[in-house]
């Protein structure tokens, strides 16, 4: 007879799974950014790559939204909060960014790697903000 698992074991195991996707993705990452440069010189090899990264993107997404729905309602909104500004400062400041670029008065060459850490950074600290407030 299967026993029922508690919300605990469920959060456990579905930021478990989220996890392990996202390292998974990491790696498919690097592997589509050097394989090129390091590991070989046959763009089919690099198409195979950005493919294997796509993919791995989207299992990555969707333990993401499995990981949010097993989430209770407060950890809902907290991580909906969170996403919220981060967008919106993904949104303005990339826009703004692109501006300075366009006009050649960005000191830097911004590129999507940028963007994509300040995203991260954005929804960490909202995250953590929010884990706070609501204690």
């Amino acid at each position: 007879m299967k026993t029922t698992e508690s919300f605990k074991e469920l959060q456990h195991k579905s930021t478990k799974r989220l996890a392990v996707w996202t390292m998974i993705w990491v790696l498919s990452t690097a592997l589509a950014t050097f394989g090129p440069e390091m590991l070989w010189e046959n763009s089919l090899y690099t198409y195979a790559g950005v493919a294997l990264f796509l993919i791995t993107g989207a299992a990555m997404i969707l333990a993401n939204r499995k990981h949010i729905l097993n989430l209770d309602e407060l950890q809902q909104r907290m991580h909906l909060e969170a996403m919220a500004i981060s967008l919106g400062v993904a949104v303005v400041l990339g826009l703004g960014l692109s501006i300075l670029e366009q006009q050649d008065l960005l000191g830097f060459k911004m590129d999507f790697a940028f963007m994509t850490i300040v995203i991260s950074l954005t929804y960490l600290a909202g995250l953590a903000i929010n884990t706070r407030r609501f204690k």
